[in-house]
């Protein structure tokens, strides 16, 4: 899941030491998120069935993990970023992005891809250090806040024609670091065009305005909608050597929301999806100790979200995940999050 922030970050200060006491400035960013489940990952089905590569869920689910990279040896934090229009192009983009270059070489897993995206994001995309805090903002919110965030540069600012060539390089060096080869920057950057080109059609066929936020917590039944583009299907077509014809599909009836900021309850397999994402994210970077410790924390804030919210059956998901957490035991809390 990539965040972005749900208000105007605002400075909070406060004073560190004993005795001569230092005055330092937090700046503080409410966030929520946008799922990559809630992008092209909603219709992976059907891409496979077009294209005739199975990967195609474990390629489209890759962008969710991009927030979990390893700074240092201890660090993890949060990418949030300054909009939902940019996150769900930064999903939308890395996505298409990942479909041609896992056509092209069939070892390519989801970690690879991870690998990728993330040190561009890492190299690339990150603006300044924030105090992020998912959802509102308590008083006690404030009490003893800590830097564990940062904002991300607008998608228009890191993902252009311009930028291109040294995006390409950087993202073809983390394929390296995972271990795969045989993709050149050269054809990174061509797919880059392409998919920066797409991401750019789909968001303004999709959402014209601004991204509606309350459509992607129940997973926008409208990207349907790309599947029947012809740029898109020209592209499908392009990557797979096949022809891509039109399909029907059966359009599900958009949900009526009344103007208020109260959004669609969550679906149990799709947060099970977004913490199975936190948590190989977590295995990737080799997390432990701190890490760990920090991740808990943010999860009890989720739990506290939740809670006002009556969402039990969510509630008891988190809670055996920061079970796990707490045992060191990443790969049972994933075994635990497959099961969904």
């Amino acid at each position: 899941m990539l965040y972005f922030q749900i208000k105007e970050p605002f400075t909070i200060k406060k004073k560190i030491g004993t005795f001569r006491k230092k005055e330092i400035e937090y700046k503080v960013v409410p966030y929520t998120g946008v799922s990559g489940l809630s992008t092209l990952y909603r219709i992976h089905r059907e891409i496979a069935e077009r294209i005739g590569d199975y990967r195609t869920k474990e390629i489209l689910h890759h962008t969710p993990k991009i927030e979990y990279y390893k700074k240092d040896d201890s660090t993890d934090y949060t990418i949030v970023a300054p909009s939902a229009d940019d996150a769900f192009l930064y999903h939308i983009f890395f996505q298409i992005l990942a479909l041609p270059v896992a056509m092209k070489n069939k070892k390519i897993r989801g970690d690879h891809l991870t690998n990728a995206t993330a040190r561009v994001v890492h190299t690339h995309a990150l603006d300044e250090e924030v105090y992020a805090i998912p959802g509102k903002v308590e008083p006690e919110d404030l009490k003893n806040p800590r830097i564990n965030g940062h904002l991300m540069k607008k998608f228009d600012d890191v993902i252009n024609e311009e930028s291109i060539p040294q995006l390409a390089k950087t993202w073809v060096e983390g394929l390296h670091e995972a271990g795969i080869y045989g993709v050149t920057e050269k054809e990174v950057e061509q797919y880059m065009r392409k998919a920066l080109k797409l991401a750019k059609k789909i968001k303004n066929k999709l959402h014209p305005e601004e991204v509606d936020i309350r459509l992607l917590k129940k997973e926008d039944p409208r990207i349907q909608i790309v599947l029947n583009d012809e740029d898109f299907r020209q592209f499908l077509a392009e990557i797979s050597g096949k022809k891509i014809e039109e399909k029907p599909f059966i359009e599900e009836e958009d949900e009526e929301f009344e103007d208020s900021e109260e959004l669609p309850r969550a679906d149990l397999s799709r947060e099970a999806a977004k913490l199975l994402g936190l948590v190989k994210g977590l295995m990737l970077a080799g997390a432990s100790g701190e890490s760990l410790r920090n991740t808990e924390e943010s999860l009890w804030k989720e739990i506290k979200r939740l809670e006002a919210e009556g969402e039990l059956e969510l509630i008891g998901l988190y809670a055996v995940v920061i079970a796990h957490l707490r045992e060191n035991d990443l790969e049972g809390a994933e075994r635990f999050l497959e099961g969904f």
